[in-house]
């Protein structure tokens, strides 16, 4: 058996550069004395892994258990989405639906679905957020609720599910969560122009009238794709959306979004929306993680295409009225080449956090094809650390990052065997680092959690 990402190699950098979803919610960020190496009580020396799937998002309940949203396949080849639920020791927990997996109910008329987000509401009920696929091939945006025990809560939309159908192709939820009084917010894109969607639910999984337009709210930029993959509300009620923006066909820039609690556009944070294009990049700047610090300032990770046209690790941050902040890295963002004699390697961040003392810790990979919507010929899970001005913080790991493995020589030239690829980071309440995602297991896809300390 091949199990891959239980050995920690802490790597030189070689060039400069969710236990629910309750509002300001910064349960991913881990202590100062976060050391970013694989806690050997978890699980097989750091790792567990569950049903053959593709692990996205995270979640931690009161008890400490966890959860990790995916799709997985059944004998017959057929795709769905589903949870995985692993006691605090990282065993996979059989009370959950009998085997430690749910599988996501289906409306009628569907074949098949994905989960890319999960939380806990104040009740103990699990909301999931996706995609159905329909018999006709078209996707459509979906939420789940689901009983602490897996069964789906037949209160909620149409027995667990609540969808949202644009006729035009392909719709996904990508991102959840939970404001104070319970009402689910989702965001993701709808089909017609490929535009970002921000929808928000009642209790029952009924839109809320009194959100944007019916519920909805639609932001197309008229040039291209619009897209959103992360999410995260304020103690004010204010939502920020990230993802990018298309300014031109083939031009994508890094973009957040900022919505009042009715979904109105926030006038005060750049009209309602803010983008970052990397000056002399490769016209390509994507958002996948977001989180705000202390100071009200929103910080952004993902990546961001160089000259080589390869992905380069992107951190951007703004101040609250929208402006980015100069005092990160002296223009508001920061780039990361692994290593520019190595066109081969790509990074991508999918979590962020900022501990008490302002330090960012970024995770992501390293590899080829690093993102979650592709399986990559070659990656490795890493964990990078700035200093609050952006500067790499050089008393973590090696020159500021961690990652998983050890044989250098296979990793650079490219053909790395290991195949690891996160999807998103939550923090216990012992200050201890959850990743979700997928990796390899002998010679099959699996959904798997590590855990760093």
């Amino acid at each position: 058996m091949r199990r891959i990402g239980i050995a920690l190699q802490v790597w030189s950098c070689l060039a400069g550069g969710c236990g629910g979803c309750d509002e300001d919610d910064d349960s991913s960020a881990a202590p100062p004395g976060f050391q970013g190496v694989l806690d050997s009580s978890f699980g097989s020396a750091g790792l567990t892994w569950s049903s053959p799937g593709t692990g996205y998002g995270i979640a931690l309940d009161s008890k400490e258990r966890v959860y990790l949203a995916g799709m997985g396949w059944d004998a017959a080849g057929i795709a769905s989405g589903r949870v995985c639920r692993f006691v605090p020791s990282g065993q996979p927990d059989t009370d959950f639906d009998g085997d430690g997996i749910a599988v996501l109910p289906l409306p009628a008329g569907s074949n098949g679905s994905n989960a890319w987000a999960i939380c806990i509401d104040a009740s103990g009920y699990l909301i999931v957020a996706g995609a159905v696929f329909r018999n006709g091939g078209d996707q459509e945006f979906a939420v789940w609720r689901l009983t602490e025990n897996g069964s789906p809560d037949s209160t909620f939309g149409d027995q667990g599910i609540a969808t949202i159908a644009d006729p035009a192709g392909d719709d996904s939820a990508h991102a959840v969560a939970i404001d104070e009084v319970g009402r689910i917010v989702a965001a993701g894109w709808l089909a017609t122009g490929r535009d970002m969607i921000l929808c928000r639910f009642l209790p029952d999984g009924r839109l809320d009238p009194t959100f944007g337009t019916e519920g909805l709210v639609v932001y197309d930029g008229g040039s291209g794709d619009d897209l959103a993959f992360a999410l995260k509300m304020d103690a004010s009620g204010s939502i920020y959306v990230a993802g990018y923006v298309s300014l031109t066909e083939g031009t994508r820039a890094l973009a957040v979004w900022r919505y009042l609690e009715n979904g109105s556009p926030d006038p005060s944070f750049g009209g309602g929306m803010v983008h970052y294009l990397r000056p002399g990049g490769g016209g390509r700047d994507e958002a996948w993680a977001l989180t705000i610090d202390p100071s009200g300032r929103i910080l952004v990770a993902g990546f961001s295409y160089g000259a080589l046209t390869m992905m380069d690790l992107l951190l951007v941050r703004f101040n609250p009225d929208g402006t980015l902040d100069s005092t990160l890295g002296g223009s508001g963002a920061v780039t990361h080449v692994y290593d520019e004699t190595l066109p081969a390697v790509d990074e991508n961040a999918v979590g962020i956090s900022v501990d008490s003392t302002g330090r960012i810790l970024v995770c992501g990979s390293l590899g080829s094809m690093c993102s979650p919507h592709h399986l990559p010929t070659s990656s490795v899970l890493a964990l990078w650390r700035f200093e609050a001005d952006g500067r790499r913080d050089v008393s973590f790991g090696r020159g500021g990052i961690a990652m998983l493995h050890e044989d250098s020589a296979v990793f650079r030239m490219g053909s790395s065997p290991f195949e690891e690829v996160p999807g998103s980071m939550i923090a216990d309440s012992s200050g201890r680092l959850l990743v979700g995602g997928y990796t390899v297991d002998e010679s099959q896809v699996v959904m798997a959690v590590w855990r760093f300390r």
